[in-house]
């Protein structure tokens, strides 16, 4: 009895060898089934602005420039008796080759207009003076950015101790342009500071300056 189930064993164990051999064997040359799906990403930006902006600028005004300003001769309303009415004046417009600055820096447009050649006038008492490209800005927002410029009270005027003292007023500072669709992250919006210079009270060269920054800029997502 024992050798009979001993022997229905040896055959159940090989029946089940033989079943799982040809199983495996079916398993191998089975094809292989790969799972794909399809994944949605989506980014959310933030509305951001960035504002890059000369920290110190130095602007040598050229005495050529200066001497075009004050010349008074070809003014009609200069020559002879009558009322003095005045003249139109000029704007010097500086690009940034002629201008000096210090960091931070940014990479400045290139293929600038030369320096304007100011209309002889009146003493100039309201004189424009443009620095271009004194400030960039970057953004990514839904409506136009706006950039102003506005004079900082304790930094004007501009003071040299000579002798004799002397000072240059600048009564206001606007910024150009003021407002554009935003330009994105890869190419920055560049723009200028028109600075009024008062030049009443200018009596000795060199630098006039003071501690305190002269103009504000401020950059609004509105």
């Amino acid at each position: 009895m024992s050798s009979s189930k001993s022997h229905l064993s040896t055959r159940s164990f090989v029946r089940t060898f033989a079943l799982a051999a040809a199983i495996a064997a079916g398993l191998g040359v089975a094809p292989r089934a790969d799972a794909q799906v399809g994944v949605q990403v989506i980014i959310n930006l933030p509305s951001i602005g960035i504002l890059y902006y000369r920290q110190q600028i130095t602007v040598p005004i050229p005495a050529s420039v200066m001497a075009q300003l004050l010349n008074l001769s070809s003014c009609p309303d200069n020559a002879g008796p009558g009322p003095n009415t005045g003249c139109p004046q000029g704007a010097i417009s500086v690009p940034v080759a002629n201008v000096s600055y210090t960091a931070p820096n940014i990479v400045a447009n290139v293929g600038l207009p030369n320096p304007l050649t100011p209309t002889p006038g009146s003493p100039p008492t309201n004189v424009p003076l443009v620095l271009q490209n004194v400030w960039a800005v970057r953004a990514i927002h839904n409506n136009n950015v706006t950039v102003t410029a506005a004079v900082n009270a304790a930094g004007v005027p501009l003071v040299n101790a000579g002798p004799p003292a002397s000072s240059i007023g600048i009564p206001n500072a606007t910024a150009t342009p003021g407002s554009f669709p935003p330009p994105g992250m890869v190419n920055p919006q560049f723009g200028d500071v028109t600075l009024n210079l008062d030049l009443t009270n200018a009596f000795v060269p060199g630098n006039y300056s003071d501690p305190d920054p002269t103009y504000t800029l401020t950059l609004a997502l509105p």
